[in-house]
């Protein structure tokens, strides 16, 4: 009998032994496997992000690409201070071509606001000459590259419109245009 307590306790002593291994290789083997896991989900996780940011920045070059013509327009339409003094000789020119009569100043170079976040310079300008003209002159600066805003404009008429009997061997009955004066207050916008 005592052969067989022996046996039994050895067969025991084992079997709690690969028990206690088991449950040991079970355990370590179990963290091993959330370890894993847990990798795993940040993993892809981090990969998500990637993805996303990947993808972001493949918009954002799209965007830029397609940004490229406007951005021409807009560094045309924004000239430097060399660039602006450009602005009194294209005046003069369709004042020229559209008969009106213009004096032009530049006034102070004005800081960027929140507001308004690029810098500008004020500037007037008086114009005189028929109504006709002077729309048409406002038509030709519409289509100039520079970017202007118009804070004040006052329109006054200076002489009446009527008409006049030219004497001589002939005569003549002349229409006159009434004339106007314009008077503008800006700022022409810098890059």
């Amino acid at each position: 009998m005592e052969n067989f307590r022996k046996k039994l306790a050895i067969f025991l002593f084992t079997n709690l032994f690969l028990f206690l291994v088991f449950g040991g290789f079970y355990i370590y083997f179990l963290k091993d496997i959330s370890k894993s896991a847990k990798a795993t989900v940040v993993f892809k996780e981090e990969l998500a992000s990637r993805s996303a940011i990947l993808e972001r920045i493949r918009a954002l070059e799209m965007e830029y690409q397609a940004s490229q013509p406007y951005f021409e327009k807009i560094k045309k339409s924004l000239p430097n201070e060399t660039e602006v003094i450009a602005l009194e000789g294209y005046l003069k020119e369709i004042s020229r071509k559209r008969g009106v009569d213009l004096s032009f100043r530049f006034g102070s170079l004005n800081s960027p606001t929140p507001d308004e976040p690029t810098k500008s310079y004020s500037f007037n300008i008086n114009l005189s000459g028929s109504i006709d003209d002077l729309i048409n002159w406002f038509d030709d600066f519409e289509e100039t590259s520079f970017t202007a805003r118009f804070e004040q404009i006052e329109l006054s008429q200076t002489s009446p419109g009527g008409q006049r009997v030219l004497e001589g061997v002939k005569k003549r009955v002349v229409k006159i245009n009434p004339v106007y004066n314009v008077k503008i207050l800006g700022r022409i916008y810098l890059r």
